[in-house]
Order: C-alpha cells, then sequence, then structure tokens
C-alpha cells in the first residue's frame, strides 16, 4: 500500500487538538518524511565526520559550496512540487514478511532501493553532468537517511504507520510521525550536540561492521526493527499509548540507526564520489594536521572511539573509557578532535 499522496491538512493541528477526542482522530494527518528535517541533518553531519578529504571537496563541488547538512532535507521540499517522487523515499515490505520481493515492492526501481542504486551510480558515471550528478548526491544523501527510519522499510496495512492512531506526549497522533520527529525531539533539540555524542560513541569496529552487506541487507535491518521496536512493543489499543517503556525500548534504536546512516553515508560517498581515490584513505575519519590547535591542551580521549574531547565540553573527562593526554600526544597517536576542530 503507497504512503502517497502527502496529505495536506484543513485544520491546523492546534485546532484538531482543540476539538474532542474522538474528532481529533478524524483530523487529517500531519505530512510525514523520514526522520524529519533533525534526524537528516544529525546523518549528514555523522557522515561529514567520516568522509575523506576528497569527498568532502567533491560535495562542495557539486553542490556549490554547500554542505550535505545544508541539502540533507532537500528531497522532501522537491517531492512536495514532485509528487511522482514519493514512492522513492520507502518500501512497502509488509510487515509480517521475512525477506523483500523486489518484483511486487519495487516494480520499475521505484522505491528507496532502486532509486539508491539508480542515483549511486550516477555518482560514478563518469560521462554524467555535473548538474546531474549534483541531484543525484542531494537524493542519495536523504535517501540513505530515510531507509534507517524503520517505518519506511514495512507495511502494515495502515501505510507504514501513518494510519496508526497513538497518543504521544497527551496527544493523538500517527505511528509514523512518532518516529519520524516525535521520539528524536523527546531526545533532543540540539541536531548538532547529539550529533557529536553519537560520533563519540562510534567504535572503529562499529564503522567496519556497519559497511558491510547491502542496500537491501540496511533496509532489512530496519524492516526487522519495525517487527520487533516500533510494533512490537505497540500492543493492540486503539489507539496505542507511547509510553515511558516504550520510549525506553526504542529511543536507543533510534539513536543506533542515525549512526548507521551517518557512517554508511558516508562509505558510500567515499567510494562513489572519489572512485579513482578511494584507495587512498582507508580510514574514514579525516585526520587533525598536528600543527592545528595548541599543542600543550590537555584533552580526553574515549579510547574506545579515537575521539578526544577539548576542557569545557560535554563529554570532556566523562566517558567510561578514556585518558586525559596532551592535544600533541593525542594526535601523535592518531586520535581525532570530537568535533572536527581541535582544541585551541
Amino acid at each position: 500500500m503507497t504512503k502517497e499522496p502527502i496529505r495536506t491538512r484543513a485544520f491546523s493541528w492546534r485546532e484538531c487538538l482543540a476539538v474532542t477526542f474522538g474528532l481529533a482522530l478524524l483530523c487529517p494527518f500531519r505530512a510525514t518524511f523520514g526522520w524529519g528535517p533533525e534526524g537528516h541533518a544529525i546523518i549528514a553531519l555523522i557522515s561529514e565526520h567520516y568522509m575523506t578529504p576528497a569527498a568532502l571537496t567533491r560535495a562542495s563541488d557539486l553542490l556549490d559550496g554547500s554542505t550535505i547538512v545544508a541539502v540533507a532535507s532537500w528531497a522532501d521540499d522537491y517531492r512536495r512540487d514532485n509528487r511522482q517522487t514519493g514512492p522513492w523515499h520507502y518500501i512497502d515490505i509488509p510487515l509480517a514478511d521475512s525477506r523483500i520481493d523486489m518484483a511486487r515492492e519495487c516494480p520499475e526501481g521505484d522505491c528507496v532501493i532502486g532509486k539508491t542504486e539508480q542515483f549511486l551510480a550516477v555518482l560514478r558515471d563518469p560521462k554524467a553532468d555535473r548538474q546531474t550528478k549534483a541531484e543525484a548526491l542531494r537524493f542519495v544523501v536523504h535517501f540513505i537517511g530515510d531507509m534507517h527510519q524503520p517505518l519506511h522499510d514495512e507495511d502494515d496495512g495502515d501505510e507504514g504507520g501513518n494510519r496508526r492512531h497513538v497518543i504521544f506526549d497527551g496527544h493523538p497522533d500517527n505511528l509514523h510521525w512518532v518516529w519520524d520527529s516525535g521520539l528524536l525531539k523527546h531526545i533532543t533539540r540540539n541536531p548538532e550536540a547529539l550529533a557529536a555524542e553519537l560520533e563519540s560513541r562510534i567504535t572503529p569496529q562499529d564503522r567496519a561492521d556497519w559497511e558491510k552487506g547491502t542496500i537491501e541487507d540496511w533496509v532489512m535491518e530496519g524492516h526487522r526493527l519495525a517487527q520487533t521496536v516500533a510494533y512490537g512493543g505497540l500492543g493492540n489499543g486503539n489507539p496505542a499509548m507511547i509510553t515511558a517503556t516504550y520510549e525506553r525500548q526504542a529511543d536507543p534504536v533510534v539513536e543506533l540507526q542515525l549512526e548507521k546512516a551517518g557512517v554508511r553515508l558516508a562509505y558510500l560517498l567515499n567510494t562513489d564520489l572519489t572512485p579513482s581515490l578511494a584507495w587512498q584513505e582507508s580510514e574514514r575519519s579525516p585526520q587533525p594536521a598536528p600543527s592545528k590547535g595548541n599543542p600543550d591542551a590537555k584533552v580526553w580521549v574515549n579510547t574506545r572511539s579515537g575521539a578526544y574531547h577539548c576542557p569545557g565540553t560535554k563529554w570532556y573527562g566523562k566517558t567510561k573509557e578514556g585518558e586525559y593526554m596532551t592535544q600533541k600526544q593525542a594526535q601523535e597517536k592518531g586520535y581525532h578532535p570530537a568535533y572536527k576542530e581541535p582544541c585551541l
């Protein structure tokens, strides 16, 4: 079942909440987009952290000096006037299924798997013109994020949760919006801070593990999370209550999927934006120049993730594993700054 067209509203959501509960459920749904702008920005910020200098430069060139963070939600804006692109953002794998039937669920390649692979091929194509590559890049940045939102990888006869009524934060809503934006807004209202926190948790082994597999494998990861967490913990109520217990189970999944999406996006862009240069840098984390920053600054190194934190930042001296050393020592040992810039 399709999630399109994007629904419009005859009333504002505040107006809907002003009526009785029973009528509120009849109000038009919010237009829903994978992760919302905050989630897509977090994924792009994490990705930039692990992109090679060559890939970052190439992306900036294609985007006329802009960044992948700035264009992370471009595909959602684009589809408002180009409704035919709506199905490109998701794939309707029946919730009860355990495998993808591409002929049934992605006819003519019009799903998040087919379109992502198509646009990655454009990035690799030496004959594709600059404008075509720039558009492909914008779509890839967004679609990698979308496929890591579990409700973009399934359908339970409810348009990917768009028609699954829930009560969230005391208000009537739908399950898809809760996973797009609601849970994330409870976790943080500062995408930059959360991106930095998530980066600090990612280990070299995590990156190596998450870069394995295919796009279909990654989508099926999300599908299984929809089965076990998004719907598995929901109960049979209509509307279903999004309880504190549900959020405690869902929040780590949201954070992990954002981390995976960021790492995987960087992996693909490092490979496909600069295919002739990919062999030059096996490490996905850009290393700071030892000459930058104050060499005598005392930093806190998260020895598990390989990132170091400057005095006064959130995780300085607070990660479970780590040690103090000078910035010069940290850089000489191959550690990198958690917030991209060295300590001054």
